[in-house]
């Protein structure tokens, strides 16, 4: 909890030091003392503060508390302390919001708190929040089609293009996902293509499967495993073939059990074998 929200809760003697202010429209509407009524109607009007479920928390705190105390508690209370209480909800809902939201959330609370009113906090809860998120939502579109392939990047720009937050939340929570599935299939076709027998076949299983999860795993993990033991075939196909330096450089390559000994004979370490190979063999027939 910030320390705003700390020093709104467990002080509640600041209450009533705040500017009193009009309530939200969104809240439980505000009722007043009349001195000519009777201690029983403000009591009743407290209670129906407190069985509205829009009273926020420090309202239902200060008017029990005014419930439980003399009638000219319960006067002060419906004149001004509900007031001040409803503020110090709105505070705490705007600082709440904040924690969930991006940077323009974020800026919008810091405003609505600096502006010290609860017209502002109002504002902002009821829709300044909204515009922002709106806005936040638009950088975070933005920021998954820099990293996305073609379908991501058609889908998201559909949705920037379409002028609507609601347009723009369903890329963020599936659309995105859709496309990414889509970019995946084409990726796992494109590794496929240039794979041996073993990245071909774990490749149609991910396709097969026509699942999210495990495209991203081939993509990730599988197609590495796959294509290791593609070059680890290799070079015993190469030393099932192979001279004597190419036998024992290979079987030298899989017996270290690395990815990077095998590569290193694929690449190069088989090439200068065989020239030893070729060099014996020379010399031999002289």
């Amino acid at each position: 909890m910030s320390a705003i929200v700390m020093s709104v809760a467990v002080a509640p003697a600041l209450v009533f030091s705040l500017t009193s202010a009009s309530p939200a429209t969104a809240e439980a509407p505000a009722t007043t003392a009349n001195p000519a009524s009777s201690d029983e109607a403000n009591r009743a009007a407290i209670e129906k503060l407190l069985a509205d479920p829009r009273s926020g928390d420090i309202v239902r705190e200060f008017a029990q508390k005014a419930l439980d105390g003399t009638p000219e508690d319960r006067a002060r209370f419906l004149d001004a302390g509900q007031h001040h209480a409803r503020m110090d909800d709105d505070r705490i809902h705007t600082l709440r919001i904040g924690e969930t939201g991006g940077r323009g959330v974020r800026d919008g609370v810091k405003a609505a708190m600096d502006a010290k009113t609860r017209k502002a906090l109002v504002e902002f809860i009821e829709s300044g929040q909204y515009k922002e998120r709106e806005t936040d939502d638009r950088v975070r579109v933005a920021q998954i089609i820099s990293g996305g392939g073609v379908a991501v990047k058609r889908d998201g720009v559909a949705a920037l293009r379409a002028d609507s937050h609601r347009a723009l939340i369903d890329f963020i929570d599936k659309g995105q996902y859709t496309a990414r599935m889509e970019d995946n299939r084409v990726r796992v076709a494109q590794i496929m293509h240039a794979g041996g027998a073993q990245v071909k076949a774990a490749g149609n299983v991910a396709l097969d499967s026509d699942s999210y999860q495990a495209l991203t795993t081939f993509l990730e993990v599988g197609q590495h495993n796959a294509r290791n033991k593609d070059d680890r075939n290799s070079v015993a196909r190469i030393v099932s073939y192979g001279g004597t330096y190419v036998k024992a450089a290979g079987n030298a390559a899989l017996k270290a059990g690395t990815r990077q000994a095998v590569v290193t004979f694929l690449d190069s370490g088989q090439h200068k074998a065989r020239a030893k190979d070729q060099a014996a063999a020379a010399k031999a027939k002289r």
